[in-house]
């Protein structure tokens, strides 16, 4: 549980995502098989080397069910947080678990 509210600064920039300052996270949502082969989530997988395998096996260390947790990967790149929303990469994310889910596995 976090204790502190952060005060949060709103800045809007038209850029690439993946040039941002390891300063900022990415946060995207991503399903159970971490499929992560197509779309916006391709320059994530580039950049932050061995988020696949991580999901993977936070996915493994959940017994084979992370929908509605969010996990936190750190390497040299900076930060993302995987969001998993879905089952299967080609089912529409639920939106019901995705307003709840469970940032404190991400945050402890």
């Amino acid at each position: 549980m976090i204790d502190k509210v952060a005060k949060l600064q709103l800045k809007i920039a038209n850029q690439d995502l993946m040039l941002v300052d390891s300063k900022y996270v990415i946060c995207h949502c991503i399903s159970d098989d971490c499929a992560m082969g197509k779309g916006s989530v391709v320059p994530i997988v580039k950049k932050y080397i061995g988020v696949k395998n991580a999901c993977l096996n936070f996915v493994k260390n959940n017994n084979n069910d992370a929908v509605g947790q969010a996990f936190r990967y750190t390497c040299e790149a900076g930060t993302v947080y995987n969001l998993f929303s879905k089952k299967i990469f080609r089912h529409k994310a639920d939106y019901d678990v995705t307003k709840g889910l469970h940032f404190e596995t991400a945050f402890g």
